[in-house]
């Protein structure tokens, strides 16, 4: 008994603001286990009752895979500007359905834990990170598919370029951990923020080059006039790194792509998309936003550790 109410002491205590992160990670390897029965019971909940259980995880982007593939591949014609369109777009896909079931899922995570909150001892910060657990066994089953995808149309990726993927899913991960932990002590307080999650997602989608080449943003840019520093302005969302970093790494046809421009950029056609944007300045780009997503996320943390102190009573 006495353990237990140590246990609350610490999980109610506030902690001085630049201080304690360390202590949080230490408790959370610690409390894995417990981490992992959250992430599991979260999967159970989702899929209660249903007949295909964890395969519907696979149905929505493979919907949206046929769908845009019709409207933006076929009637739109990217289809025949983009070499593999189909894997093009599933992986920019598979990317920002990482993040964004992060974000939603890290919303609502400790409204739904409100029972344990309120009774039991345990670092709160479990259940955001319960949520980023769920969303990556939803993305390793769309990998399933991708891989799958590889072996029927024996069309595989560029294996130098899947280096780019590390830091990808490092900045995704990192950042939607961060962001599921800031929105989670929020939406206590004003339950608004889970439906501007929402919005801003939705926002945030149409501002990464997930169904429009990275190429045509540049282009148009430069077609206007606009400054040069107008495309590393859009380069600064993090997202746009990272799913251009993840498509550059698993879409088969990138080696064709950049054929293609190098023909175009001889034959003199002025607005030409520049992959040499992404040899080595790009890759230092990558490693400095997975560093500003591990600050993004020492931030968020300390954040929600003051936030968690009124949770029982907002609850």
């Amino acid at each position: 008994m006495s353990r237990t109410s140590s246990d609350a002491v610490v999980v109610h205590q506030r902690e001085p603001f630049l201080r304690g992160f360390g202590s949080f990670v230490a408790d959370v390897w610690a409390a894995r286990t417990m981490l992992v029965s959250f992430v599991r019971k979260d999967l159970m909940i989702r899929y209660r009752g249903s007949a295909l259980g964890i395969a519907w995880t696979m149905v929505k982007p493979l919907v949206q895979l046929l769908v845009f593939s019709l409207v933006m591949g076929y009637f739109l014609g990217f289809g025949d500007q983009i070499p593999a369109f189909g894997f093009y777009m599933f992986t920019g896909l598979m990317l920002f359905g990482l993040f964004a079931d992060q974000l939603t899922g890290g919303a609502t995570s400790v409204l739904w834990g409100a029972p344990v909150v309120k009774k039991v001892a345990f670092r709160r910060e479990l259940l955001p990170l319960a949520a980023v657990g769920g969303a990556l066994v939803n993305f390793t089953f769309m990998g399933v598919v991708l891989l799958l995808a590889y072996v029927v149309t024996r069309d595989f990726p560029n294996w130098h370029m899947l280096g780019l993927a590390v830091p990808a899913l490092l900045i995704t991960v990192l950042f939607g951990a961060a962001g599921a932990m800031l929105v989670s002590a929020l939406n206590v307080y004003a339950r608004d923020v889970q439906f501007l999650i929402d919005v801003g997602l939705l926002l945030m989608f149409w501002l990464t080059p997930v169904l429009y080449p990275w190429s045509t943003v540049q282009n148009t840019l430069a077609e206007n006039g606009a400054p040069s520093w107008a495309f590393e302005l859009y380069m600064l969302n993090p997202m746009a790194n990272a799913v251009v970093a993840f498509q550059q790494a698993l879409w088969p046809g990138v080696d064709e792509a950049v054929a293609n421009a190098a023909a175009q950029r001889a034959a003199g056609e002025p607005f030409i998309a520049d992959f040499d944007y992404f040899d080595s300045a790009f890759a230092t780009r990558l490693w400095l936003m997975v560093l500003a997503g591990a600050v993004c996320l020492w931030f968020a943390q300390r954040v929600f550790a003051r936030l968690q102190t009124g949770f029982a009573t907002e609850l």
